[in-house]
């Protein structure tokens, strides 16, 4: 074939490569949708071939397409090879994952991380350059896992999805997967909520008292602080745990949970009362770091959550506060919907969760507002 020109690049429709013809390695790729990428074929520092990924065809000409791929090929010449060629999954998964916990000390939660990876998605796709991945690599990685084991199939999609948006914003893609099309393309998962169990959760009617008992506890801050988020919020204690001041929109009164954080898969946003607000101030003067609640450096656990409401005399648990906050939302005459959005609970009627676009932000702060009030009133006095 020879060289490529505008109009023959429009004509291609095969699936493939096709080389500019003069042996300089940029080549027009298009993938098995249809979809149409520039890329540039190079050997790497180690003389490993591999691709460099320039962008889509659809946005940019076959004249700026070839000035960038001059530009990488000097690039390269002048030994910045690693900053322009298209990592493979497995290289793009570690860069993704570093970037994430950068400043992060817990060495476990990342080998966890990697290690989901490792078993499940590399032996498919560990080699292949990030920018190849398609949906049908998602939908072959996931299903051998995605009935068997349900919750780890869960992970390793958030965590497919956290490495190819890491791979947009580094211009490795030109565009993420959407992973709800990943999902319907695999089988319906049955019985999953038939196996939700619910957790011991103090009663409504006693939780502005138990509140009244945190601010009086001698627990050191930072844990006093998070259990009483936890209740204002009705998250769930891990998204507490993890919380981070870069997270928190206090002067807009909103808290966004990234996807990545969400049993769910997607991302979920708070309405901060104001006592929430106030929390959340008095946890950041504590200290400087990203990570909002700390022991040695290290996230809370979920058993210094539990030991404090031990040394309380309360033999619930701290995920029960979910139950307490679901209980006086429906007795003080909030819409189940509302209560539910709120919990960041999925819809399991498939056809109204399609048509249910709106998180309900701003629905749901008078209701987040009122639980606040609630657990936050002085007692009364008969």
């Amino acid at each position: 074939m020879g060289k490529l020109t505008t109009r023959g690049v429009d004509a291609l429709k095969e699936p493939g490569r096709y080389s500019d013809g003069d042996g300089s390695g940029f080549h027009l790729r298009i993938d098995p949708q249809g979809r149409k990428y520039w890329v540039l074929r190079v050997n790497d520092a180690s003389g490993k071939r591999r691709d460099v990924s320039l962008g889509s065809a659809k946005r940019m000409t076959l004249a700026a397409a070839r000035e960038n791929a001059r530009q990488v090929r000097d690039r390269i010449a002048q030994g910045d090879g690693a900053a322009v060629v298209t990592p493979t999954f497995r290289e793009a998964a570690r860069l993704a994952h570093e970037a994430r916990t950068a400043g992060y000390r817990n060495d476990k939660h990342v080998a966890q991380w990697l290690s989901t990876l490792e078993r499940h998605a590399y032996p498919t796709i560990g080699d292949k350059p990030v920018s190849d991945i398609t949906r049908a690599d998602a939908v072959q990685v996931l299903s051998p896992i995605w009935l068997a084991t349900p919750e780890t199939a869960r992970r390793v999609l958030q965590r497919l999805d956290r490495v190819m948006r890491w791979a947009v914003g580094h211009n490795h893609r030109d565009e993420r997967i959407d992973m709800s099309l990943v999902r319907d393309a695999l089988p319906k998962q049955k019985g999953k909520r038939a196996a939700v169990r619910r957790m011991p959760a103090v009663p409504w009617r006693e939780a502005a008292e138990f509140w009244r008992s945190i601010q009086m506890s001698t627990s050191a801050p930072q844990v006093r602080f998070a259990l009483m988020l936890l209740m204002l919020t009705a998250v769930r204690p891990g998204n507490v745990r993890l919380a981070k001041r870069s997270q928190m929109d206090l002067e807009a009164g909103v808290w966004v949970i990234p996807a990545e954080e969400m049993k769910a898969g997607e991302r979920h946003r708070v309405p901060l009362s104001a006592e929430a607000v106030t929390i959340i101030r008095s946890a950041m003067a504590l200290h400087d770091h990203d990570q909002l609640f700390t022991v040695g450096g290290e996230p809370l656990s979920l058993d210094t959550l539990r030991m404090m409401m031990r040394r309380m005399g309360r033999t619930e648990t701290p995920h029960g506060f979910r139950s307490t906050f679901k209980e006086w939302s429906l007795q003080a005459g909030w819409s189940d919907h509302l209560s539910e959005a709120a919990l960041a609970h999925q819809d399991p009627n498939e056809v109204r969760a399609a048509y249910a676009r709106s998180d309900l932000l701003e629905e749901r702060a008078p209701m987040m507002a009122a639980w606040g009030s609630y657990l936050a009133a002085p007692p009364q006095i008969p």
